[in-house]
């Protein structure tokens, strides 16, 4: 996996309670979620999911593998900015959970 766009990655974790992805990658542009074959060794993607956060904010990542949820908070303000990736198919709104 490259991410060539990304400047930083904050997390990235197995997950569980889906079928169609059992991993993700969390960096400053996107999430990224990815089934991943672990006994032919490769990883297809499957959904990239634009992390929407005001300019300049540099977040704190809080990450629930089990649940399939993440949390960007802006530490200087307090603001928390929930996404449910679990919520994909719904579309980007709904994983957003505005």
């Amino acid at each position: 996996m490259t991410f060539s766009k990304a400047k930083i990655i904050h997390s990235f974790s197995f997950a569980t309670g889906s079928e169609d992805f059992n991993f993700f990658v969390v960096t400053n542009l996107s999430i990224d979620l990815y089934k991943v074959d672990v006994t032919h060794q490769r990883a297809r993607i499957f959904k990239n999911i634009p992390l929407e956060l005001p300019n300049n904010l540099d977040p704190v990542i809080l990450v629930d593998p089990v649940s399939c949820s993440l949390v960007a908070v802006d530490t200087k303000t307090g603001q928390c900015y929930p996404y449910f990736m679990h919520m994909h198919r719904e579309g980007n709104s709904a994983v957003k959970g505005v």
